[in-house]
């Protein structure tokens, strides 16, 4: 109870995101047996954490309406 109520909920989840980088990362595992270097997924990484970084400053300017 009281801790899930206390979070402010996440507005940004990043979802699609995550599944973009999971589905390059298991492409290319499928083709090579693993991740080689320069295969690294970074463009779907990069979404990723671009979008991780939103959600961050979001859930913090929230905590700042509540203060």
């Amino acid at each position: 109870m009281g801790a899930d109520h206390s979070k402010p909920s996440s507005l940004i989840q990043c979802t699609e995101e995550m599944e973009a980088y999971v589905k390059c990362v298991e492409a290319k595992t499928a083709e090579s047996g693993g991740l080689r270097d320069g295969e690294e997924c970074e463009k779907e990484s990069e979404a990723y954490r671009e979008c991780r970084r939103m959600a961050k400053e979001v859930k913090n300017a929230i905590n700042r309406q509540r203060l």
